[in-house]
């Protein structure tokens, strides 16, 4: 359960500042660093995710309108058309894996039960076992 709790605020982590929030994402890790310190695999796995760390981007300087010819305007619609080509294909992959994961659970749910029937089968099966020694 606690374990569970800390994978948990680590994925949060994960998530805050993968999109960009990192005043969250930096809050969520020094609550997991507080809640990691009893346990040196945790431990590891927020120095990982401390090292993965983006760094900060440059400020950005607008080009002035002289220097805009047909050569920037090119540019600019390539980069565009290559940045929305890149935003569709995560989309596409998060997509993609949230169907295996709901796939992943559906099967794992079931394998749950089959296993709940086996066991609830060895165990009546151990029981006429051990009525069949037991009579003499």
């Amino acid at each position: 359960m606690y374990s569970t709790c800390l994978i948990e605020l680590f994925s949060l982590v994960l998530s805050s500042f993968w999109s960009g929030n990192e005043t969250s994402a930096f809050v969520l890790l020094s609550a997991a660093a507080a809640a990691s310190a009893s346990s040196p695999t945790l431990a590891r796995a927020l120095a990982a995710v401390q090292q993965t760390q983006k760094r900060p981007r440059s400020e950005k300087k607008p080009i002035p309108t002289d220097q805009k010819d047909n050569k920037y305007f090119e540019r600019r619609k390539r980069n565009n058309l290559a940045a929305k080509k890149s935003r569709d294909a995560r989309k596409a992959r998060e997509d993609e894996i949230a169907i295996r994961a709901s796939f992943l659970e559906k099967e794992n749910a079931i394998l749950r039960a089959q296993v709940g029937t086996l066991r609830e089968e060895a165990n009546s099966l151990k029981q006429l076992l051990l009525q069949k020694r037991s009579r003499p």
